[in-house]
């Protein structure tokens, strides 16, 4: 017997079959903050991913039915690949939508930040330090602008993954339920995929108005943090790698932004203070 995961994002459904049993607690926690239903299901059940013994290896994934990319993947592989693949499934049913590389948060007040940056600017540090001041998180990672309203943000569930250097700033981030630490291909060092919903206070925003774009950077000699004000030239340079669709809708999406939306680069060393720094910021808006 087989098990089928079910996971929701953006009003859409993903699934993923796992077709051995010992591989049904990892399957638990991938993407657990976004599983809408977990039940038994015969092994012919249609998935986008499916996870089962490889022929002449340990593990292998299905896309689609196609077995993916490699044959061979160990049991951390499966996770860590299958940790994009479900998110980038539906990416591709929401490509005529701006999609952004980039987290957000929305404070006590309603008013949404959206933090923009590619690998290692500290995304994921500064959503959870937010969360620990107890904003709600719209994601670590996606968004997607879907509304009339260019400012209008829609959250993006999937859980958060915290890099081995942010771990001890983070230590309410070990030994939650479903936490995993696995290491970062080609580097040794460790990851850590967490549920963000079972942080204390954690709890996600379906949506937000965004009224601040901030570019986080982490350096670590910018303590205490600095806030820089970008222009829009600036701000188009730095936001156009982070896109994930490309369309006349996300062109003039990215140009209404660029007009309206106030922007800051986040110089930080210190996440919990770059999130106190953001709520002054907020305040002052």
């Amino acid at each position: 017997m087989s098990v089928l995961f079910q996971h929701a994002k953006l009003g859409l459904t993903t699934t993923l079959r796992v077709d051995a049993p010992e591989l049904l607690e990892l399957a638990g926690d991938l993407h657990s903050s976004a599983r809408i239903d977990r039940s038994p299901c015969a092994p012919e059940t249609p998935a986008d991913l499916v996870w089962q013994k490889a022929p002449d290896g340990e593990w292998q994934i299905l896309l689609k039915g196609v077995v993916w990319r490699a044959a061979m993947l160990s049991a951390p592989d499966l996770f860590l690949q299958s940790d994009s693949l479900l998110d980038d499934l539906v990416r591709e049913q929401l490509q005529a939508f701006p999609m952004l590389h980039a987290g957000g948060v929305v404070d006590p007040a309603g008013r949404a930040a959206i933090l923009c940056g590619g690998s290692g600017a500290g995304k994921t540090s500064l959503v959870t330090a937010c969360i620990l001041r107890g904003w709600r998180w719209l994601s670590d990672e996606r968004l997607c602008f879907r509304q009339t309203d260019s400012q209008v943000v829609e959250g993006f569930r999937r859980n958060f993954n915290l890099k081995e250097r942010s771990f001890a700033m983070f230590p309410e981030t070990a030994g939650l339920t479903g936490t995993r630490e696995l290491p970062r291909p080609g580097s040794g060092r460790l990851i850590r995929f967490f549920d963000p919903d079972q942080l204390p206070g954690g709890k996600f925003a379906p949506e937000g108005t965004a009224c601040v774009l901030i570019l986080p950077e982490y350096v670590l000699t910018a303590s205490p943090p600095r806030l820089e004000p970008l222009s829009g030239i600036e701000l188009m340079e730095k936001l156009i790698p982070e896109l994930r669709t490309s369309n006349a809708r996300t062109v003039a999406w990215l140009a209404e932004t660029g007009r309206n939306l106030p922007a800051f680069t986040l110089r930080y060393a210190h996440p919990r203070a770059a999130a106190e720094g953001l709520e002054a910021l907020l305040n002052q808006l």
